[in-house]
């Protein structure tokens, strides 16, 4: 009889001590516990900012030509979503403008004179970019993009010496306009550059788009 009881004892005493150590083992050393680690650590990486300080160049297109309304500065911010790590959308906000400034000296028989003419806009876009980080290390990041973009031109006029013309006066201007986008960010921890082409995919003018090209320096965080 005593030995059943000792017996039982025993049993009892190594139950306890198994259950112990699988509790222990549960709470710190599972695959679980790593697992769930890895999602919080996956989920945290999800959003991102990103900015954008650069030189820009407009272009109007037509047909048969393409000529230059002159370059200006670029200003672009917005939030990157990681749909996996290796593939980011991103929406953002950008301000650019355009400026160009021409002067000639103009000869009427004995008289001289000075035609002056000015071309100026400045505009609002959102463009939406998803990209596909070929390189993509703890500290490297190179990252083609693409994506669709909408332009509003909020304020725009030619001047012709002293004569003012908004562009919103002209019957085949369009303020609103969307199209295309193409770039590329390199980034060594989060700090880089970037470089894009954008086409014009409505008429700006009648049968006139709008391209533009733009460089500069990029930042994730």
């Amino acid at each position: 009889m005593k030995r059943i009881i000792l017996s039982v004892i025993i049993s009892a005493l190594g139950f306890g001590n198994t259950y112990s150590q699988t509790i222990v083992r549960n709470n710190y050393d599972t695959p679980i516990g790593d697992e769930t680690i890895q999602q919080d650590r996956e989920s945290a990486n999800k959003f991102q900012f990103y900015g954008q300080s650069g030189f820009i160049e407009t272009l109007l297109k037509s047909k048969d030509d393409q000529s230059s309304m002159g370059g200006s500065a670029k200003f672009e911010f917005g939030v990157i979503y990681n749909i996996t790590p290796d593939v980011p959308l991103s929406f953002g906000f950008n301000y650019s403008n355009y400026s160009k400034y021409h002067s000639e000296l103009y000869q009427s028989g004995y008289r001289y004179s000075t035609i002056k003419t000015e071309n100026v806009g400045h505009s609002f876009r959102i463009p939406v970019k998803l990209g596909y980080r070929i390189v993509n290390t703890e500290t490297i990041q190179i990252t083609p993009q693409v994506g669709p973009y909408l332009d509003w031109e909020f304020i725009g006029y030619s001047k012709y010496n002293d004569n003012k013309t908004k562009y919103s006066d002209m019957d085949d201007y369009n303020a609103f306009t969307f199209g295309l986008s193409a770039g590329i960010s390199i980034t060594y921890n989060g700090f880089g550059i970037y470089g894009e082409y954008a086409w014009g995919l409505s008429d700006k003018f009648k049968k006139i788009k709008q391209n533009y090209w733009s460089a500069g320096f990029y930042i994730e965080m």
